[in-house]
């Protein structure tokens, strides 16, 4: 179950990550971003976290 999820987060990250790069790009140019964007990634991995917590 744990494989399951993190195989889930793998296609997640591969989906966002054309998306990301855009993101990152941003954030180097905007600080104001930076802070979202630190807030955005945090909140993932505690998602995932509780994911594999529930599951295993």
């Amino acid at each position: 179950m744990v494989l399951f999820a993190s195989l889930l987060s793998l296609v997640i990250i591969k989906k966002t990550s054309k998306n990301l790069k855009k993101l990152l790009q941003a954030v180097y140019t905007n600080k104001k971003t930076t802070c979202i964007f630190i807030k955005f990634t945090t909140t993932i991995c505690f998602y995932f976290y509780g994911i594999i917590e529930f599951i295993g």
